[in-house]
């Protein structure tokens, strides 16, 4: 998640060296407007970015990330369930 306006260089990865198939647990933020940018493992090479996503106190989000065959654009199809609110 990159805090809208900061670009992926400034960011820190909120989940690295993910492999396929592996799940995390939840990640708490503050409340702010972010985007999601999906990279492959070690790369800066940007496969998936959302739109603003609003984060606010208190939401549970949960995200499913699908990776599409290699000829179709994007690469990555992120599904984000809204939980409780």
């Amino acid at each position: 998640m990159v805090p809208n306006g900061v670009t992926l260089a400034n960011a820190l990865p909120v989940v690295a060296n993910m492999p396929a198939g592996a799940v995390t647990g939840y990640v708490n933020f503050t409340s702010q407007t972010v985007n999601m940018i999906v990279t492959a493992a070690g790369a800066t090479t940007v496969k998936y970015t959302s739109p603003a996503i609003d984060l606010n106190g208190g939401e549970v989000r949960t995200v499913l990330l699908v990776a599409s065959q290699l000829a179709t654009s994007p690469p990555v199809t992120a599904f984000i369930g809204s939980d409780v609110n």
